[in-house]
């Protein structure tokens, strides 16, 4: 992909062939799955590899106390719709790709496990307390960094994570 404005076009083009988010498609032709698909899509290696990262780093903290895999898909996607909804409703005009509203949805769970289970740490604590805190910072400056990062996505990932952490996670 080059510099021209042209290139960006086009590959804006195709990423909207593809079925990213688009809040005009969703709303006036009511093609709702973009709402998922757009967790499929991603607009560089780079993109999908911080991505992948990023799930790779906790996902399976988060799988591992869920009850059962249709519950842990379940977040996946309603993390997923809910975070692309939101950004859809804020950001109409923008063509959005990226897993962000689901890592979110991730964190948002992950968060909740922790706070319910911060008494068994011990010393531990600490330690984790810190990865959250790096998690927060890194994701601060990521998007003080960058005007083509969706904070609503994001956003809107955590917000529906927070309260599928208090359902979902085991007791």
């Amino acid at each position: 992909m080059g510099n021209s404005s042209g290139d960006h076009e086009k590959w804006v083009c195709t990423l909207h062939a593809f079925q990213a988010k688009f809040a005009y498609d969703i709303t006036r032709k009511y093609e709702v799955w973009r709402l998922l698909t757009a967790t499929l899509l991603h607009n560089s290696f780079l993109h999908l590899f911080w991505n992948m990262f990023t799930i790779l780093t906790f996902a399976f903290t988060v799988e591992k106390h869920i009850d059962s895999w249709k519950k842990y898909t379940l977040l996946l996607v309603i993390g997923s719709y809910e975070g692309n909804a939101l950004s859809a409703i804020i950001r109409p005009y923008t063509v959005g790709v990226g897993a962000s509203c689901t890592i979110f949805a991730l964190l948002g769970v992950l968060i909740i496990w922790f706070w319910v289970n911060y008494y068994r740490f011990g010393e531990n604590r600490k330690i984790f307390l810190v990865f959250l805190v790096l998690i927060a910072v890194f994701s601060l400056m990521n998007f003080l960094s960058s005007s083509n990062i969706d904070l609503w996505g994001h956003l809107g990932g955590f917000l529906a994570g927070v309260p599928l952490g208090v359902l979902l996670l085991k007791p």
